[in-house]
């Protein structure tokens, strides 16, 4: 993957139907299409923004599906699918296959302190599914107060929420795991609280099981499955 990105092949590589991976992400835009999903948009479509706490200025957007940096996004943020952790090989799946987005948030520094991979289901409708947000162990000292915690998180929804807005004419529910997120002990609570009885991945995927937060942080098959959610297409009350 390394070698094909440093030719400048690598978009080129994951489109191409000569290889498994181009097969999957050709499928998946068909599919996409066929939902009125904007493929295009999901793929290259938002703009990063900023925003502010305590007095800190951050960056968030799309990431760019650049193997030289987005093999290093677990790194950053001291995940499981950092290139030592225990679900290292996972991140390269992530990057090859466009079902799955993920997006960053950088300090002023440009140093990536938070990420959150998301991915679409048919909940009856299209519906993103929040799988994680990833946070740096450095920087979730630097926000001292929990106000100040709820307000970096909630940065995060808003941004999602204008993402989806541009993702199809039709409304898209946002849900967000709530297995294993360890968010400062964010009280997820102040958000309407659901089960989702059918958990079918939209997109086509290579490999048949897939590291996902949403089951209890396992490698499992993304389809058919309970997992608990909490709706967050409004803001906390």
């Amino acid at each position: 993957m390394v070698r094909i990105a440093s030719m400048g092949k690598f978009k080129e590589y994951i489109f191409s139907p000569d290889n498994k991976y181009g097969k999957a992400n050709l499928k998946t835009k068909s599919i996409f299409e066929e939902l009125n999903l904007d493929y295009e948009y999901w793929q290259n479509g938002a703009e990063p923004s900023t925003f502010k706490v305590n007095g800190e200025t951050y960056t968030i957007s799309l990431w760019k599906r650049r193997p030289q940096e987005d093999l290093f996004i677990g790194s950053h943020t001291n995940s499981c699918t950092s290139l030592d952790g225990t679900q290292k090989k996972s991140i390269s799946e992530y990057i090859m296959n466009t079902t799955f987005n993920v997006f960053t948030v950088k300090n002023s520094l440009g140093e990536t302190v938070a990420t959150s991979r998301t991915f679409l289901i048919n909940d009856f409708h299209p519906t993103l599914l929040i799988d994680n947000i990833e946070v740096n162990n450095t920087f979730k000292k630097q926000l001292n107060t929990y106000s100040e915690k709820v307000d970096f998180i909630e940065n995060i929804f808003s941004y999602i929420r204008k993402f989806t807005q541009n993702l199809s004419t039709n409304p898209i529910n946002i849900y967000f795991t709530t297995e294993n997120n360890k968010l400062f002990n964010y009280d997820l609570s102040v958000y309407p609280q659901e089960m989702l009885k059918v958990f079918n991945i939209i997109g086509d995927i290579v490999e048949d099981l897939t590291y996902c937060n949403a089951i209890t942080e396992s490698i499992c098959s993304l389809s058919k499955n309970f997992i608990k959610v909490c709706d967050v297409n409004e803001p906390a009350k």
